[in-house]
């Protein structure tokens, strides 16, 4: 079983957004959120529209890489300018800062250190870019601790956000501070 990371082309466009349908659904699902069907759908259209702005720019505005463990896509990453939620919640303080996003595995290959490629992946590319630091948000706790375990603790903790102990947390960090798992 081979693993490739790459940029998506257009014909990996269906099997990509099916893959934002799995991994978002059952995001929802183990947060105990799956009755948010509102929700739900916004998540999936604006990765769709992420993955849309990456081919429309050629990678110049949102940059995705995506996973591919033989011939399947499995997974995706993806950098561009920082999300409206993240400028609502900084007062536009981080609207010039390159969000690191769409960090999606499917849930079978989960576990796998899938997603710790990707992140060293994108790391990599967006430090070919010269981009020097990055931010990158959560609401969902699975993924909230993930990411406080990998990156320390979040710069911005909006508590509550998304109910009660629901909390969305932001996290910017310097590329250079960043280690690269091999």
């Amino acid at each position: 079983m081979t693993m490739k990371i790459t940029r998506p082309k257009k014909e990996d466009e269906k099997e990509i957004l099916e893959l934002f349908e799995t991994t978002i659904k059952k995001a929802f699902k183990d947060e105990g959120i799956k009755e948010d069907e509102q929700g739900m759908k916004e998540e999936i259209v604006s990765k769709k529209q992420s993955l849309k702005k990456d081919f429309q720019t050629n990678g110049r505005e949102r940059y995705f890489l995506i996973a591919k463990k033989d011939n399947k896509i499995v997974g995706t990453v993806s950098f561009g300018k920082s999300n409206d939620l993240i400028n609502k919640i900084t007062n536009n303080e981080y609207k010039d800062i390159w969000e690191l996003a769409t960090v999606y595995v499917l849930p079978e290959y989960q576990g796998k250190s899938i997603g710790k490629k990707l992140f060293n992946s994108i790391i990599l590319s967006m430090m070919a870019r010269g981009i020097e630091e990055f931010c990158l948000d959560s609401g969902y706790k699975k993924a909230r601790d993930h990411w406080t375990k990998k990156l320390g603790e979040p710069t911005i903790v909006e508590k509550n956000y998304w109910g009660k102990n629901a909390h969305h947390m932001i996290w910017k960090r310097k590329i250079e501070d960043i280690s690269i798992d091999m």
